[in-house]
């Protein structure tokens, strides 16, 4: 079998123990070899980086949703007890009130208004995994564009602190919460001026179920939303989790499959960011290098496949 990957070289010391277990005698039965701790460690481990995976994928998918004000589609990725929190809206718990708050963000409404635009950039992911696996936190910064046709256009960021919780082996979003630090008018020197935390204050909104969990002003009042990692350059190593004795262990096969999954992932977005890089300078024999020789190419209106 050959093994192969920056993510499985990390792993060589458990797989340096495979190694030995493959080899040895067959004498050894397969409920010890299940047993083996190595593999253990090493299929744990590739689970946790596949849920940071999943949970960087979810949250994705939550900010194409919000771009389009499919809130339906939102609802789907939260965990019935969830509870949202944008702005200074109070905090609403549970998906009809979760339900309400994101209809009343829209309006009353399923979709974007005509000229309505939405656009809703989440960067700088942090994702602290809980030992068990089975919880997980996450901090991103959003940059989002707002915009109504011949009313007004918004320049918006904050940073989101959420909760997210695995149930029958899906991870969806139990926390929601984002602090809007920044809110200016696009128009007229912008960045001199200051406007309220207009997300939500200027909606019909449902009562909140609790009043805001943090309390601070919009720019240029500065304030620091809390963070729920301490500073890693400091911070203490966390203690290493035994695998789990319950669940039974992965063969070799299923685990080097995951890892490899997890590589490809990593390497189509590699592909797409540097095709980003690429095309903000013009690189266009680069451009090309990336695509296959039967790919096609359609930006706006325009179709190429030749």
């Amino acid at each position: 079998m050959k093994i192969h990957g920056p993510l499985l070289r990390t792993l060589w010391p458990a797989l340096a123990a495979l190694t030995f277990l493959v080899a040895a005698p067959s004498a050894r039965s397969a409920a010890a070899a299940a047993a083996d701790p190595s593999r253990a460690s090493l299929a744990q481990r590739a689970t946790r980086l596949a849920d940071v995976a999943e949970i960087k994928r979810l949250q994705a998918i939550y900010g194409f949703y919000i771009d389009r004000s499919m809130w339906d589609e939102i609802l789907d990725l939260m965990t019935d007890d969830v509870t949202l929190e944008y702005g200074a809206s109070g905090v609403y718990a549970g998906k009809a009130q979760a339900r309400a708050l994101l209809y009343g963000i829209g309006y009353g409404q399923y979709g974007l208004l005509k000229g309505q635009l939405r656009d809703h950039t989440q960067l700088q992911p942090v994702i602290t995994l809980a030992p068990d696996g089975r919880t997980a936190q996450g901090r991103w910064h959003a940059l989002v564009i707002l915009g109504q046709f011949q009313q007004y256009a918004r320049w918006q960021t904050g940073p989101y602190e959420n909760e997210y919780r695995k149930e029958n082996g899906r991870w969806k979003i139990s926390r929601l919460h984002w602090y809007e630090t920044f809110t200016v008018p696009f128009a007229n020197g912008g960045w001199k001026g200051s406007m309220p935390q207009s997300n939500v204050a200027d909606r019909r909104l449902a009562p909140a179920d609790r009043p805001p969990t943090f309390r601070y002003d919009s720019w240029p009042a500065v304030s620091v939303p809390p963070y729920h990692y301490e500073n890693p350059g400091v911070a203490p190593l966390p203690a290493a989790t035994p695998p789990a004795r319950d669940a039974g262990t992965p063969s070799m096969a299923a685990v080097e499959q995951q890892v490899r999954r997890l590589e490809d992932e990593r390497d189509v977005q590699t592909l797409q960011r540097t095709y980003g890089y690429f095309v903000d300078k013009n690189l266009w024999p680069e451009v090309a290098s990336l695509f296959t020789d039967d790919a096609t190419l359609e930006i706006g209106k325009h179709f190429f496949d030749d």
